[in-house]
């Protein structure tokens, strides 16, 4: 599939192959980016814009999602969550990863077992973004 992407603030158009498992997402700005089930693609379109209280020093809740950090500071690592029994990403298993759930509850509504839903800003992320980090979790959490 064949896909342009505008680049607003450059005013200049770029066109790229991407696969079918592509999921297309627009975002605050009104461009539209591909998602994709990597660690990657999630980071520049979902974590990077979207988990800002995760990059300051220190992070929010012991998680820093600063670039350098991924995946050491998500996968296999327990929540720092009172209460919370499941790693922040498990591999293979979106359902026990608290990541998800988190990301889930403030997407898809419910409650969440320890603070607030993810991300606390704005009205979450979408549908797609959020089925591409279960499909990420799902198929390893690989860097």
């Amino acid at each position: 599939m064949k896909v342009c992407v505008v680049a607003l603030a450059a005013g200049l158009a770029a066109c790229t192959s991407l696969g079918e498992d592509s999921i297309f997402e627009g975002l605050p700005d009104g461009s539209v980016q591909p998602v994709q089930p990597t660690l990657t693609s999630l980071n520049e379109t979902v974590f990077l814009p979207l988990c800002s209280c995760h990059r300051l020093d220190p992070p929010s809740g012991g998680l820093d999602m600063r670039t350098a950090m991924l995946p050491d500071s998500l996968v296999d690592v327990p929540s720092q969550c009172a209460g919370v029994t499941m790693d922040r990403v498990e591999p293979g298993d979106p359902d026990n990863s608290f990541l998800a759930v988190k990301l889930a509850a403030h997407t898809e509504g419910g409650a969440v077992m320890c603070g607030d839903p993810m991300p606390q800003v704005g009205s979450g992320i979408t549908q797609a973004q959020l089925d591409a980090v279960r499909q990420w979790i799902s198929d390893g959490a690989l860097p």
